[in-house]
């Protein structure tokens, strides 16, 4: 199934297994899980939830500071 994925504005096509996790997508593109927050469709979700055909994932890198 293809999805879109958007990191850093920059958009991206992707081919995955449905049903597959948040989780296995950041694996595939090379990201850290624990470094990154996505939004799926507009929301945020849960690493583990599953993708769908046509679903817009955007990732975002967490920024920390002090």
């Amino acid at each position: 199934m293809l999805i879109k994925v958007f990191i850093n504005r920059t958009e991206r096509t992707l081919c995955v297994d449905e049903g597959a996790a948040v989780t296995e997508i950041l694996e595939a593109l090379g990201l850290e899980e624990n470094e990154h927050l996505v939004l799926k469709n507009g929301s945020l979700i849960p690493l583990d939830e599953a993708v769908r055909e046509g679903d817009v994932l955007e990732v975002m890198r967490v920024v920390t500071g002090g």
